[in-house]
């Protein structure tokens, strides 16, 4: 059995950080940076997020106190081209500016921003029949039906009669509940938004011709599990929810409700081969294992960062770990995301994705010390 989301589904309203405050569909200037969801209007009632509450009752609004979060998801760089990055039209400043302020890190504009709600960074035109999935720990039975909704959608770009599909299974991929529709050419925008784009490559590039033409619609559904046939009865044998996209599909985040579910996290990171020390960035170096390793030293998960650098460690369950790198011969880790050269990063895994957790490495360049005797062209490495 499927179910189609129509309008009556759709969010109305939006309260984001934007300029400090940014509501939908007031005479504003559109929003053209990173900004954070603050809270948002569906079915008649208003919830807030708990990215910032004060700000939200210091505008006067009245609103039923939520936290969400974006699920974890981990996606690597589609191999279509037409799929872009896609950030606020003064991201970085102003068009195409140097350097160039995003990265090939597809898992980070969709988990960015402040409990992963940033709403103008995203990824646009999703591969046809690409797909992620979040992986459940389990769902609170007291959060079906309740009327308060359990996971907010965003499309943020513009788009035909498609359809994107949402839906939970089990260990055997069979799906649990209903199939949930979308069609969001049918969806209400809350407003419009001004962005910039960039090629997924490595060092992604700006694409001037997709940026000339940067307004694009807001829309954001939201559901409660029941809309998706969940019951106390089947919520047991859910691992995963899945989310299919039709090939237009343009996305900032999906997120859950806190008290809604537990999920599992992906802990993820970039491998560079920089020249230059201090913060990691560079070029991509592929092929590094890196370890995770739990609180007592045991190893739990290897890996090797892929052809773009990214590593990533998914279905984490919280609590403390290290994240461990093992250097190539010849090389030394030169930066990390903690700001050293350890080659191990300390991380606490909770209910939000851990991005970021990068690592340069570089070969240092090489002396020859003719003055140690008996030893002829003797390489000495020069920090």
């Amino acid at each position: 059995m499927s179910v189609s989301a129509y309008s009556q589904f759709a969010i109305t309203k939006i309260y984001t950080d934007f300029s400090s405050f940014w509501t939908s569909g007031t005479v504003s200037p559109s929003p053209n940076n990173s900004h954070n969801l603050l809270a948002f209007t569906w079915k008649g009632t208003t919830y807030s997020t708990g990215v910032n509450d004060a700000a939200v009752t210091a505008n006067g609004i009245v609103y039923s106190p939520q936290e969400y979060k974006a699920f974890p998801t981990f996606f690597s760089s589609p191999s279509s081209s037409g799929t872009y990055i896609g950030v606020g039209s003064n991201y970085g400043g102003a068009g195409n500016v140097s350097p160039v302020p995003v990265e090939n890190n597809l898992t980070k504009y969709l988990t960015d921003g402040i409990n992963g709600l940033d709403i103008g960074t995203g990824i646009f035109n999703f591969p046809p029949s690409g797909e992620i999935y979040y992986d459940i720990t389990s769902i609170n039975p007291n959060s079906i039906g309740d009327g308060i909704p359990d996971v907010v959608i965003t499309q943020i770009g513009s788009i035909s009669s498609v359809k994107d599909e949402y839906y939970f299974s089990d260990t055997t991929n069979t799906i649990i509940g209903n199939k949930y529709i979308v069609d969001f050419s049918n969806v209400s925008s809350v407003g419009n938004a001004d962005w910039k784009f960039y090629n997924i490559v490595d060092p992604p590039t700006y694409n001037a011709g997709v940026s000339s033409s940067a307004a694009r619609p807001l829309r954001l559904l939201a559901f409660d599990w029941s809309e998706l046939g969940l019951n106390v009865s089947n919520i047991s044998q859910i691992t995963k929810l899945v989310q299919k996209f039709s090939g237009q599909s343009d996305a900032a985040f999906i997120a859950f409700n806190t008290t809604s579910l537990v999920v599992k996290v992906s802990v993820s990171g970039t491998i560079f081969n920089d020249n230059n020390a201090g913060v990691p960035n560079g070029t991509a170096y592929p092929g590094a294992t890196v370890l995770l390793k739990n609180s007592l030293g045991i190893t739990v998960g290897t890996t090797t960062s892929a052809s773009n650098g990214t590593y990533v460690f998914p279905n984490i369950t919280g609590g403390q770990y290290t994240i461990e790198i093992t250097t190539p011969p010849s090389f030394y880790v030169v930066g990390n995301a903690a700001g050293n050269t350890s080659n191990s990063l300390s991380v606490i895994v909770g209910s939000t994705a851990l991005t970021d957790q990068n690592f340069g490495i570089n070969q240092p360049p090489v002396a020859y010390d003719n003055n140690l005797q008996g030893q002829k062209n003797t390489p000495v490495s020069v920090n």
